[in-house]
């Protein structure tokens, strides 16, 4: 109970419970207390107009309780005719009828979304053909943006032709009258745009509760692009029929039972059967009425017919070989292939694809192919030739058995390349055989190779490669095809002739040098030696004894130069036969060369000339003796020898990594430096030496006794400046020594 001013002046229990509030406690208060705040306007104005109307008044709004919960309810306010100070107030809980009208508007926009969302055509049409309903993509077609501005509208509001809407409305009158449904008629529409597209209609009768018809409900599909596939579709198969009907390749379709379903004509001429014969063919069939065979002439079982094993294994069957025996003496040769075909996401096929051609002249072919290759073979083996093959596009290369053996390599290892040539090739010969293989692929050169190679072993032959160079229309190199023979044998005996011939040659150039030296050398001293001889013979007697003695000294001073020269020559002749007496011992280097410094001082004329400088840390090596003084005093002599007699010698012994290293320089007269290649040639001595004396032999020695030690000797001069040799010697320890009681012997 309210007063004009909305205040409660009495509740019931159940208004208490509903806003949890004490009766005694709702006394007083304004009734828009109990509501939302946003709901306050509405009901104090209900109020106002029931107190000014006299009329009773409703409103919704949502009361709010004490906990803070919110529940709708309907007020309802009138007024009381014998207090009419005085309203009536009832609130009505409708939380179950807002439930149902929301469900309500929920289930109408899912409805609303899901037609919407189908792309089909949906509309709802009354008996005067009217659309009560249609979703978004009627409505396009129909050329309207919203679904709205279709709803009611006659048909004769309709913009598309006539005669499309007089079989429409034909079309919904037979389902008023029979009541019975339109399931996917196929017909011709058009869209907004008056574009006929191809539809399939289906329309049913809407009844209403009693089952009266007061409507139809339509679906149309825009089935356009399908029919366009279809059209495709046949297109194809018309021209894939076409195809395989002009393939001469023999084609056939067949089930998994193995029978026959669709073939070309080749098939027919193929097996000599005509179209009749060929309908319902089988595997049985075939093998009854045909010998079949495998490639090598054995008959074949029937668990070994490529569309079993294909069926078997569920793997296609490529270019198996099958021959038929047709009983006339002819055998006809296949390469059958078959290809298993599947549904979609089939894990077994349901056909197979049978497609065979006629190799019968290519087996021929390849027969007597077989057999010149064979002849080739036999022939190629027979002279050791290689047989190779190159396609210079793709810089692939075939090699036979024979060319994998000259080259060292296995069939496992070769990659098939050019390459496998070009890393074989030797480094030094290269360059030539590019130049020579180019101006062959030019057409200016036969292709006849002559080179080096180096097997994987380390070993080098020499391999003779000639080929003819196939080209296509335009003159293009395309492919080589060649031979190639090891001329090692060949090449050896032309060098063995080449070194007899140098060697020959060098004898001869070594004889006239020797003669040459021996009439210059032995001239001289033998001459003296005569003349002091005869003037010991006619003069003795008047000679002092000094005097006698001094020509005496002259004549064993020549003796001893000219057994020097020999001894020499006995040397060279050992060293370079072979039977040189070669002593390692332990020797230290320091020791040695400061002997030999004094010797060549004592027997110098002019005096001590040598410095010597001695920086090793280890000095001691495994040598043999008297050659090391050999070589060193040579070496030592010769900076003497060539250098003027107020001129110093430098010698320095130093060591670096595994090695001793003499250095004897000079200031001497130098050496031409087109001498210098010659250096080391017995009789061999510099353009530049004048009247000096000596042999050309000391080098010579002295190069071949470091040798033999596994040393080397540089040399580096300018003319006119002064020549320095570098003697490097490797610094070996001995495996025994003198106290151990064994041999010493280099390590």
């Amino acid at each position: 109970l309210l007063d004009r001013t909305r205040r409660v002046l009495d509740a019931n229990a159940t208004f208490a419970k509903q806003t949890g509030v004490a009766v005694d406690a709702c006394v007083g208060l304004p009734l828009e207390t109990f509501v939302r705040p946003e709901d306050r306007t509405a009901v104090r104005n209900v109020v106002a107009q029931v107190a000014d109307l006299r009329e009773t008044q409703r409103v919704e709004a949502a009361v709010r309780r004490g906990d803070g919960a919110t529940f709708a309810v309907e007020i309802m306010v009138s007024p009381i005719d014998h207090a009419p100070t005085n309203l009536v107030c009832t609130v009505r809980d409708i939380t179950p009828q807002k439930r149902a009208e929301s469900a309500l508007a929920e289930e109408r926009n899912l409805l609303r979304t899901v037609i919407d969302t189908i792309p089909a055509f949906i509309y709802v049409k009354d008996l005067e053909h009217r659309f009560l309903l249609h979703n978004v993509a009627h409505a396009r077609s129909m050329g309207v943006q919203t679904t709205q501005e279709v709803i009611g509208r006659s048909p004769e509001e309709d913009p598309r032709p006539a005669e499309l809407l007089a079989k429409f409305r034909r079309d919904d009158r037979q389902v008023f009258t029979t009541g019975q449904p339109i399931i996917n008629l196929e017909e011709r529409t058009v869209d907004a745009g008056n574009r006929e597209i191809h539809a399939s209609t289906t329309k049913v009768p809407l009844r209403n509760l009693t089952g009266e018809i007061i409507g139809l409900v339509g679906i149309t599909h825009d089935i356009s692009e399908l029919k366009a596939a279809e059209l495709a579709l046949r297109t194809s198969q018309a021209r894939y029929r076409t195809t395989i009907e002009a393939l001469d390749e023999a084609i056939a379709l067949f089930d998994i039972d193995l029978t026959i379903q669709v073939w070309n004509t080749a098939f027919e001429r193929l097996l000599g059967l005509t179209r009749d014969q060929v309908t319902g063919l089988n595997s049985a069939a075939v093998m009854s009425r045909w010998r079949l065979m495998r490639a090598d002439g054995s008959p074949l079982p029937p668990e070994e017919l490529p569309a079993v094993i294909a069926l078997q294994t569920g793997k296609d069957v490529m270019g198996a070989i099958i021959g038929i025996d047709k009983g006339d003496d002819s055998i006809v040769w296949l390469s059958v292939n078959v290809r298993l075909l599947f549904h979609a996401d089939a894990s077994r096929p349901d056909a197979f694809v049978v497609s065979a051609a006629d190799i019968t002249e290519q087996r021929r072919y390849q027969t007597a192919l077989r057999r010149s290759q064979q002849r080739l073979r036999l022939a190629t083996a027979a002279g050791g030739i290689g047989v190779w093959e190159a396609n210079l596009a793709t810089d692939d290369v075939w090699w036979d058995d024979r060319m994998l053996a000259l080259f060292g390599r296995t069939r496992e290892e070769f990659s098939g390349r050019t390459t496998e040539w070009w890393e074989r090739l030797h480094p030094d010969d290269r360059p030539a055989v590019r130049a020579q293989r180019e101006a062959a692929l030019r057409g200016e050169a036969p292709y006849d190779l002559v080179s080096r190679i180096v097997r994987p072993n380390g070993t080098v032959r020499h391999v003779r490669m000639s080929a003819r160079v196939i080209r296509d229309n335009a003159g293009t190199p395309v492919r080589l095809i060649g031979v190639c023979l090891d001329v090692t044998d060949v090449k050896e005996a032309e060098l063995a002739l080449r070194i007899a011939l140098e060697k020959e040659l060098e004898l001869g150039e070594l004889k006239s040098r020797f003669v040459s030296m021996a009439s210059h050398e032995f001239r001289t001293p033998l001459a003296g030696i005569l003349a002091t001889a005869e003037t010991l013979a006619a003069y003795r007697d008047r000679m002092t004894p000094a005097q006698f003695d001094a020509r005496l000294a002259k004549i064993r001073e020549r003796v001893e130069f000219m057994s020097e020269i020999i001894e020499d020559l006995l040397v060279l002749a050992r060293v370079q036969s072979g039977r040189v007496d070669f002593q390692p011992t332990v020797v230290d280097l320091d020791a040695l060369c400061r002997d030999v410094i004094e010797e060549t001082s004592t027997v110098a004329a002019t005096g001590p000339r040598v410095d010597y400088l001695c920086t090793a840390e280890q000095s001691v090596t495994v040598a043999d003796d008297r050659m090391m003084r050999q070589v060193l005093g040579n070496l030592i002599a010769n900076a003497l020898k060539y250098s003027a007699p107020d001129q110093r010698v430098h010698v320095e012994l130093t060591d670096a990594p595994e090695h001793l290293v003499f250095t004897i320089a000079d200031q001497g007269i130098g050496i031409p430096h087109a001498d210098l290649a010659y250096l080391f040639e017995p009789f061999h001595r510099g353009s530049n030496v004048g009247a000096i004396q000596g042999t050309g032999l000391g080098l010579s020695i002295a190069m071949r006794l470091v040798e033999l030690h596994r040393g080397t000797i540089d040399v580096a001069s300018e003319e006119g400046v002064g020549t320095t040799f570098t003697l490097r010697l490797p610094v070996r320890a001995p495996r025994h020594t003198a106290a151990d009681g064994g041999d010493v012997s280099l390590q």
